[in-house]
């Protein structure tokens, strides 16, 4: 066949390919992750870097860069109704398990979900919020006492759970409720078999006002011969005793104003330290210190300025007032921080943003001092 015919002839089957080609459609790329079981795979996560400044006498750092968070977030839409999350914090240290669930959307319009994992218990409006959208640089002494290292009302922890919302059905309510193992994060299982019963619900009574409380309602296990809370148990020794905790939450937002309160109390089965307390009798047994009750609030406000002053695009000055009592019936062994706050932002849709603080704490104890704590935080979502 002549080269011109051929051409020819390769010039018109193209022709007729593009006249089969849709209008506007242009060429496909494969993306880079491919999940073969989940329609849709998303990747997220934020980085925070600091320094860290305190006044505290003998404090190992007292002067020191780290970082604070680095976290790496997966998840997936395996189909409409089946959701699974993986988190993940990278530091230099370790790496650290966060969040490992799957969520079951019975109702597809939110109204019921059923989740089973490894994830926060649904316990204090400030524990809930992600720590690259705290109001100030970090979480207050209330959150400290009540986490995973003290008396361990909020925190992550492996369970079940109902949660959900009825927005969509004009009723602005949210809930969560569920049952944990009661032993923290990161334990594969429950020895002692006892379980942490945890709930809250959420409000919008009007239009930039959200209401909220929670309750934890957790079976402690005890060594009966020393009085030692633990989660493992001592055979023939074992005993239980109930540790409960409550709390109730406001925030206010309105243009760049947003205003934060939250009251919490509950069993301090730690006991207190200043004075220590010791342990009391539960029904002729040793039980963990029965009758100590710690309680805490703070208050937080912030307010967001935009400016034309590249390259920030806002500045927040704050404020945060807290005290805390970890024992109601011993005066004077709690403790009082204000926090002064600065944020400096550079991008509002990924919270780029500088944040100081300057957490001066006072102790109510006669004889102690009160140390002040610097910070200046750089963090950004991806």
């Amino acid at each position: 066949m002549p080269r011109k015919r051929q051409r020819a002839l390769s010039l018109a089957a193209l022709a007729a390919i593009g006249l089969l080609v849709p209008k506007g459609a242009t060429a496909q790329t494969p993306p880079q992750f491919v999940n073969k079981t989940s329609e849709t795979l998303t990747f997220g996560g934020y980085v925070q870097t600091r320094w860290q400044y305190t006044d505290q006498k003998d404090a190992l750092p007292s002067n020191t860069f780290r970082i604070r968070r680095a976290r790496l977030k997966v998840q997936a839409v395996v189909t409409p109704r089946i959701k699974p999350t993986v988190e993940v914090d990278v530091v230099p240290t370790s790496v650290v398990m966060k969040d490992v669930f799957i969520d079951y959307l019975f109702s597809p319009r939110g109204y019921f979900t059923l989740r089973m994992g490894h994830w926060k218990k649904p316990f204090s409006r400030e524990e809930l919020r992600s720590s690259s959208a705290l109001l100030v640089v970090d979480r207050g002494r209330l959150s400290e006492e009540f986490g995973p290292s003290k008396l361990a009302y909020q925190e992550r922890d492996m369970g079940v759970a109902v949660l959900g919302d009825f927005y969509e059905a004009k009723i602005p309510v949210e809930y969560q409720v569920g049952v944990f193992n009661g032993t923290g994060a990161n334990t594969a299982t429950d020895a002692d078999g006892r379980k942490s019963y945890v709930g809250r619900v959420e409000a919008i009574p009007v239009a930039g006002l959200s209401i909220g409380a929670n309750v934890n309602l957790t079976d402690r296990g005890v060594n009966r011969a020393s009085g030692a809370a633990d989660t493992l148990a001592y055979p023939g020794l074992d005993d239980h005793v109930w540790t409960n905790a409550y709390g109730i939450d406001a925030k206010f937002q309105k243009r760049g104003l947003v205003l934060e309160g939250e009251f919490r109390t509950g069993d301090n089965w730690r006991g207190s330290t200043l004075p220590a307390t010791a342990s009391a009798r539960v029904k002729n047994k040793t039980a963990v210190r029965e009758g100590v009750t710690a309680r805490g609030a703070y208050l937080t406000a912030v307010y967001k300025i935009p400016v034309s002053m590249p390259p920030l695009v806002a500045v927040e000055p704050g404020l945060r007032v807290e005290t805390y009592d970890p024992n109601t019936d011993v005066k004077k062994d709690g403790s009082t921080l204000i926090t002064p706050y600065l944020g400096l932002w550079a991008n509002e849709a990924s919270g780029t943003r500088v944040q100081l603080n300057a957490v001066i704490d006072q102790p109510q104890a006669s004889g102690q001092k009160t140390v002040t704590t610097y910070v200046v935080q750089l963090q950004t979502r991806y």
